[in-house]
């Protein structure tokens, strides 16, 4: 299903950032692994119930009908550094609009 390949294509994403360093980031993470669980699918025009989101990306740079996905990400990693916040590593593969770009068009825009 789709749901199952979302959740499939974005935990790919997220470990091939740390672990096959499709952007450049210090050494302090590695042996990264995640898990996605989608809870809730929604178009625009239905009511949107936010529920934990930790931050919010633009799509701006996004063509075609947008689409609601509120999920949960697990994730595992081992890391030289301490004092990193679990949800600034989270953020980062997402953080720039190239990045982003990289994951919808290599990865979710990919077929199984």
């Amino acid at each position: 299903s789709d749901v199952k390949l979302y959740q499939a294509q974005t935990a790919q994403y997220i470990e091939d950032y740390y672990n096959n360093r499709i952007h450049h980031f210090e050494a302090a993470i590695a042996h990264v692994q995640a898990t996605v669980e989608v809870s809730d699918v929604a178009i625009p025009s239905r009511k949107i119930h936010k529920k934990n989101m930790i931050k919010k990306f633009s799509v701006e740079e996004c063509e075609g009908d947008s689409l609601y996905v509120t999920f949960t990400i697990f994730f595992s990693y081992i890391s030289s550094d301490a004092y990193i916040d679990p949800e600034y590593i989270i953020s980062l593969p997402f953080d720039t609009a190239a990045l982003r770009e990289i994951y919808m068009n290599k990865y979710l825009k990919k077929r199984g």
